[in-house]
């Protein structure tokens, strides 16, 4: 993988077009106006190489994210928005893209596919993977907008979908936009106490779940087959009984950790995703301080 920066010439250059687009007057259709920036090899390489030519000039972005697609990132004030994102749909040759928003128009723009949810009802996204944004990370303190309605799932199936998208997208995403830094929420299921599930991203360990067996009655061999049907690999931390199973950072692992969450959530007792809240959402760093504010609008729960 290329990890070398642009020429400084093509830097600047795309730094003056990245300034030049967000204080352009709108004139309609943002992708009319479009910069494309065809690259070859991985997206995630592409993404810093990006990142490292605009921030000097545009700043650290406010909003990093993305979608199911690649990343969706953001230079946003009240009144413009440059967005960073895949510009590959329908085109031959892999590219992201840069467009330029009136951040009010396309925040409800936003804020109405969210409000009308995911399913097969006229207006709806087709699923989770077609949201506009599944995850996003802002500076802690850092003023945005407020935050997208959620997407609630309407059943297993939807939610599976959901937390296989989200993961696909940690694992894919993470690295370019907050290298070294580790994800994680958990889920409580209210109709199991609120028992905590959680799960974590982190570069070095892949994609992690973790379940709080404690109350579990200890060398129980059928208690322990049923927990290896489900798909865990081995108790965690012995003495406090936690369950873990760890996937890869791939396609395939993200939906494991989906499989296993919404197996283990219903054997628990969860009727439905309404049983179930989310906690505890963080993004860090290497030394565990906070890089910023992890908001997860494409997972299909109320937060």
């Amino acid at each position: 993988m290329d990890e070398a920066d642009l020429a400084a010439d093509e830097a600047e250059r795309l730094a003056d077009a990245a300034q030049q687009l967000h204080h352009r007057a709108p004139d309609g259709d943002p992708l009319r106006s479009a910069v494309l920036l065809p690259y070859s090899g991985e997206q995630a390489a592409s993404v810093r190489r990006t990142l490292r030519a605009l921030i000097p000039r545009m700043g650290v972005p406010t909003l990093y994210g993305g979608d199911s697609r690649g990343p969706n990132i953001r230079w946003r004030d009240d009144d413009r928005c440059l967005l960073l994102d895949s510009g590959e749909g329908g085109r031959a040759e892999s590219a992201l893209r840069l467009t330029s928003h009136a951040t009010a128009e396309l925040e409800e723009r936003e804020r109405v596919i969210f409000g009308r949810g995911v399913g097969d009802r006229e207006g709806q996204a087709r699923a989770y993977a077609d949201l506009p944004v599944l995850w996003q990370l802002r500076e802690v303190g850092a003023a945005t907008a407020s935050p997208l309605p959620p997407c609630v799932a309407p059943g297993w199936e939807r939610l599976e979908e959901s937390l296989r998208s989200l993961m696909l997208a940690w694992v894919t995403q993470l690295p370019a936009q907050a290298p070294e830094g580790s994800a994680a929420f958990d889920l409580v299921n209210h109709a199991d106490g609120d028992r905590p599930l959680t799960f974590l991203y982190a570069p070095d360990e892949g994609l992690v779940v973790m379940v709080d067996d404690e109350d579990a009655p200890l060398d129980d061999a059928a208690h322990e087959k049923s927990m290896a049907v489900r798909g865990w690999h081995d108790r965690a931390i012995p003495v406090a009984q936690w369950w873990v199973s760890s996937f890869g950072a791939d396609a395939s692992g993200a939906a494991a950790t989906a499989r296993l969450a919404v197996a283990e959530l219903r054997a628990r007792g969860a009727r439905h995703p309404s049983d179930l809240g989310v906690v505890d959402v963080t993004c860090t760093d290497a030394t565990g301080e906070e890089i910023g504010r992890l908001t997860l609008p494409g997972l299909g729960l109320n937060g």
